[in-house]
């Protein structure tokens, strides 16, 4: 049962990620402008099901997405993303993701330190791990050496 909740913050925590990039892309100001290109991508990648995704967006979501297990670690019982915005730019990934990544990893470290959050902070990091383990073996899968 305790496993489960963990699972549920990891999912949460991926959603907030992406539900955070689709709203941080829908209002992303880019030379003084919104950036309707960026915006409308992100909409689409977000609200279509895997199966219906173009290869595109495919690949803009398995970046993200190794970002989130690639590039966050668990330090001194805090989330922290251990790339920097250059190199996110430099994966294709506009950088507005990256400062909304950096903000929903910010409010997640800020939700675990309220005495109000529903469950310990160990199981959200054990079921943040599990989670990343299953993404590395699906990963492996899919590109065997």
């Amino acid at each position: 049962m305790k496993n489960n909740k963990a699972i549920t913050i990891v999912i949460i925590f991926i959603c907030s990620i992406a539900m955070g990039l689709f709203y941080s892309c829908e209002n992303s100001v880019n030379n003084g402008k919104i950036d309707n290109e960026t915006s409308q991508r992100i909409r689409t990648m977000l609200m279509t099901p895997d199966s219906l995704r173009s290869p595109e967006d495919k690949a803009l979501f398995q970046k993200i997405e190794a970002i989130v297990y690639e590039k966050c670690i668990i330090k001194n019982d805090r989330f922290e993303l251990t790339i920097s915005k250059n190199e996110v730019k430099a994966m294709g990934i506009p950088e507005v993701c990256y400062d909304m990544v950096k903000k929903d990893i910010a409010n997640i470290n800020d939700g675990l330190d309220s005495p109000n959050f529903p469950i310990p902070r160990q199981e959200v990091f054990d079921g943040f791990q599990k989670s990343k383990d299953e993404y590395f073996v699906r990963k492996e899968s899919q590109h065997p050496e």
